[in-house]
C-alpha cells in the first residue's frame, strides 16, 4: 500500500525494494484510502491533505490526498508500475533512475 500522509516517492520505493525479497506468485499495490474516524485520516486533515468534509469510498487505485511531497500523479505512477518495478533487476529504480545501467 502506498500514499500514506507522510509518505514520499523514496519511501514508496523502499516498499518496492522490500517486495523484491519475497518469492510470491502474485503482486499487487493499492493506494491508501483515508476513511473517516481513523487516526491517519485525522492526521491527513490536520496536515491539510484532505478537506474534512470529503467523503471517500473504497477505491484503492487513486489517492484522495493532496500532498506536496508525493503528488497524486506520482502515487498513481508508482502504483501502476509496481509489478514491473518489483520484477526489474535490483540495480534499477524504474525508468527515471539516475543510476547508470550496465
Amino acid at each position: 500500500m502506498i500514499g500514506f500522509p507522510t509518505e514520499t516517492r523514496e519511501l514508496a520505493f523502499d516498499t518496492i525494494h522490500l517486495n523484491r525479497e519475497f518469492a510470491t506468485d502474485g503482486r499487487n499495490m493499492n493506494t491508501y484510502v483515508p476513511y473517516h474516524g481513523t487516526p491517519m485520516r485525522d492526521m491527513a486533515e490536520k496536515m491539510g491533505y484532505i478537506d474534512p468534509d470529503t467523503i471517500v469510498t473504497f477505491w484503492g487505485r487513486f489517492s484522495h490526498l493532496h500532498m506536496p511531497q508525493f503528488s497524486k500523479e506520482a502515487i498513481e505512477g508508482v502504483r501502476r508500475c509496481f509489478v514491473p518495478y518489483v520484477l526489474l533487476e535490483k540495480r534499477t529504480d524504474g525508468p527515471r533512475s539516475s543510476r547508470p545501467r550496465n
